[in-house]
């Protein structure tokens, strides 16, 4: 029987936590976006092959296979849709290790954010920190018109590659379906923008994720 919390009426009453949670466990914390569980239709709208037809359960495995039961995990947005809805939670939703902290996706509803939030998920508004001289901005959608010195981790795009040099797509399509340590990611984007190659570097790094067997 789902546990909805059906009290939370705005966003506001959701559980809004500060991102210095797992900020201050950086080495520790996973990074991922668009898991889209329970989207069948998605396999469609994507470019053939790219979403496997175990998506779900892939994604599951490869979260268990490297989540310890403590650690924090980024997610960057839309979660769930299609098939499984927010009054199929927690019931039909995948039991995963680790302290999620969601930043709403476009697909997120407050129905949804609210069934998160009663499984101990917590939400945090899209923000920025400072990382080796750069400010590293995350969002669920790639922004646009970054000033010098920003970067940007987002999710959204699925398999298409990041829109610039200075964003890096954490959509599990790029990331072989499963969580990546949340400063190797800032590592690598901040290493693809040190130099005079830095489209390359960064253009190479995620081809290489997409051409991985899931």
């Amino acid at each position: 029987m789902s546990t909805v919390n059906t009290e939370i009426r705005s966003r506001a009453e959701l559980p809004w936590v500060s991102h210095r949670r797992f900020l201050d466990h950086l080495d520790r914390t996973w990074l991922i976006s668009d898991t889209h569980w329970g989207h069948r239709r998605l396999r469609e709208v994507l470019a053939p092959g790219v979403r496997p037809a175990d998506v779900d359960t892939l994604m599951v495995r490869r979260w268990w296979e490297v989540v310890g039961l403590e650690d924090p995990v980024l997610h960057l947005g839309d979660v769930f849709l299609g098939d499984l809805t927010a009054a199929d939670l927690p019931d039909h939703f995948p039991t995963l290790p680790g302290h999620v902290f969601l930043v709403p996706g476009n697909h997120d509803g407050l129905d949804k954010l609210a069934a998160l939030a009663s499984i101990g998920w917590l939400m945090v508004e899209p923000f920025a920190f400072e990382y080796q001289g750069w400010t590293v901005r995350f969002s669920h959608q790639p922004l646009e018109g970054l000033a010098e010195g920003e970067l940007n981790v987002h999710g959204h795009i699925h398999q298409n590659p990041a829109p610039m040099a200075r964003h890096f797509n954490a959509s599990v399509e790029q990331l072989d379906y499963r969580p990546i340590r949340l400063k190797q990611a800032v590592d690598e984007l901040v290493s693809a923008n040190s130099g005079p190659r830095a489209w390359a570097g960064q253009r190479s790094l995620q081809s290489e994720r997409r051409g991985r067997e899931p």
